[in-house]
């Protein structure tokens, strides 16, 4: 399956955050991504935020969006797509299923909240599946050193998951 892959990554400016110390900090993340063949496309935009904390478990929330009245304008979806700003409940579902089974497989995560604060969808181009890859993305990009982040790491975590 041959995809054209668009993205664009969102991340906090203080380097020193990244490092996820302990020292009461946090790193939050965003990433806006686009599938797309000739005959479907995928869009997803998600951002997580993880603040490590002196407790026993991961908490993780995602902050689910009720109405679709706010479109977001500045995007990477296809043209004829209109992207709505918020996290709808069945992608929020997604996200869930998709955090716990990453987290488990891989031990990313220490103790902390990990909140999944933003998002946008488009209204014909998003699906559990592009949710579920964003996801699975984000999560990983948590464990790259922040100077070793480039589009091409990047994008073969995107053609890896696929």
């Amino acid at each position: 399956m041959k995809f054209k892959i668009s993205f664009k990554i969102f991340e906090n400016e203080n380097v020193e955050e990244m490092e996820l110390n302990g020292a009461g900090g946090y790193f939050s993340i965003a990433l806006e991504l686009l599938l797309s063949r000739r005959d479907m496309s995928n869009y997803a935009f998600l951002g997580i935020k993880f603040t490590p904390k002196n407790i026993k478990s991961l908490n993780i929330r995602v902050n689910i969006s009720l109405d679709e009245d706010e479109i977001l304008s500045d995007n990477i979806a296809m043209k004829s797509d209109t992207v709505f700003l918020g996290i709808p409940n069945e992608y929020a579902e997604a996200i869930i299923d998709t955090t716990n089974k990453v987290v488990r497989e891989h031990s990313l995560f220490s103790c902390g909240d990990l909140e999944f604060f933003m998002g946008a969808h488009g209204e014909i181009g998003s699906s559990k599946f592009s949710f579920s890859k964003v996801t699975e993305i984000l999560l990983k990009l948590f464990v790259i050193e922040p100077e070793n982040k480039s589009n091409n790491q990047i994008e073969n975590l995107v053609k890896s998951g696929l």
